[in-house]
């Protein structure tokens, strides 16, 4: 051990060395630490006086010893400082990871001595990096397989990358080409509300750089010209201060296409409904309307919403319970269709009443379709025939009786004719 290891005096550089959170050491040109702060005594768990004058071949493994060595080697013989060195360090608490600086240590004639280094534990923000880059390969993988077409963008400046879905949706030959559009190059010159497509995609462009995201609607131009519809949601991201804008783009032509469909094929459904001149009713199981069409609503003078959620025997039948002659109280038993005529008097008119049972896509009984058809027409032709026949039959009856009466006059009158005949002849 050299004699001076301990002349150094005690004053407020050493004060200054002793508590500086970074590694320091000095080293000589036999590869032994000459003076180390309390930080590199502290990391390996051991005093100052333990490790100055002692070999880095004594004091590690000698694998990582001629790792150090070779670099002081390399310093001591260049008289350049080699900084910036990733490197481990075994400690009592396991492997750490510091980046370590070392520069020339001189003497008062300014020849070699020695290296002074400088390190600092960057175990954490090599772990960080390391789940950062895990990340990275885990969102390029989701970027690249995702089947939206995902592309980033600099408003005001353009696209700068785009994965496979985008070059497929928009027809691209790559994603060299993709980067070369804009999105005003990837729009028709106007949207289908008036507005013209420069000046809208800047607006949504704004607004989700303020508020942090903006989904919206918009139709788009592959390069071929042919235009499309997209739901579009545009992501702010910021990655060491810059900013920029993540756009995730659907082609949604085919959902646009299916719900015009359904919105045909339900204003189709309800022009039918509604024109219906019997009283239709969709009511749930537990007696609450859930549609009503016109004419029931004309015979009941009240608006669909204002009767619907209504328990149906209370505005058709003025009752706080189930009419029992209903035939969905039937319904509700058997789940099975039924039909009744219905002479309710509070109702005022005979009705037909029929219920054929709902059921949902389960196969679970939900309600009924109850259909009201007003019969007054037809008990007022009933009993109309029924007057004719039995005028009909008084009038048999009369017509029989007189010829009878007929028949008994015409045998009295023979007879008589038959008696004048033989007072004739006597």
């Amino acid at each position: 051990m050299p004699e001076d290891k301990r002349v150094f005096p005690k004053n407020e550089l050493d004060i200054i060395f002793d508590s500086i959170p970074a590694i320091i050491f000095y080293k000589n040109t036999e590869n032994c630490y000459i003076r180390v702060n309390e930080a590199l005594a502290k990391a390996l768990g051991t005093t100052k006086d333990r490790l100055e004058g002692k070999s880095m071949f004594e004091l590690y493994p000698r694998e990582l010893a001629e790792h150090y060595w070779n670099d002081d080697k390399e310093v001591i013989c260049s008289g350049n400082a080699k900084r910036d060195i990733i490197e481990q360090m075994e400690t009592p608490e396991g492997t750490r990871w510091v980046k370590t600086d070392k520069i020339p240590l001189r003497d008062g004639k300014g020849s070699i001595i020695g290296i002074i280094g400088f390190a600092i534990d960057i175990t954490e923000q090599k772990k960080m990096q390391e789940r950062l880059t895990e990340d990275e390969i885990k969102y390029r993988a989701l970027y690249e397989s995702s089947s939206d077409a995902v592309m980033m963008l600099i408003p005001g400046e353009g696209f700068f990358s785009g994965n496979p879905a985008t070059v497929k949706l928009f027809g691209c030959k790559d994603e060299a080409e993709f980067i070369t559009k804009s999105p005003v190059d990837l729009s028709p010159e106007y949207q289908p509300d008036g507005s013209s497509s420069m000046m809208k995609a800047q607006q949504m462009m704004a607004v989700a750089m303020e508020k942090g995201s903006n989904y919206f609607e918009w139709v788009h131009k592959r390069v071929d010209g042919k235009e499309f519809s997209a739901s579009i949601l545009l992501t702010r991201v910021e990655i060491k201060d810059k900013k920029f804008l993540q756009a995730t783009v659907r082609d949604i032509t085919s959902v646009k296409e299916t719900g015009e469909r359904l919105r045909q094929v339900a204003q189709e459904w309800d022009r039918t409904f509604n024109s219906i001149s019997d009283m239709i009713f969709i009511i749930d199981k537990d007696h609450s309307f859930k549609r009503v069409n016109r004419a029931a609503c004309e015979v009941l003078k009240m608006r669909e919403e204002e009767l619907v959620g209504k328990k149906c025997y209370e505005i058709l039948h003025k009752r706080n319970e189930p009419w029992p002659l209903c035939p969905m109280e039937q319904t509700n038993q058997d789940n099975m269709p039924h039909a009744e005529e219905v002479d309710d008097p509070v109702i005022g008119v005979p009705l037909l009443v029929s219920t054929s049972p709902i059921f949902d896509e389960a196969g679970q009984y939900v309600g009924v379709v109850h259909v009201a058809k007003d019969i007054s027409e037809r008990k007022r032709n009933e009993q109309e025939l029924i007057n004719k026949i039995n005028a009909l039959e008084r009038f048999q009856r009369i017509t029989v009786d007189r010829e009878l009466r007929m028949k008994e006059l015409k045998e009295k009158i023979k007879e008589l004719e038959n008696k004048i005949s033989q007072i004739g002849t006597r």
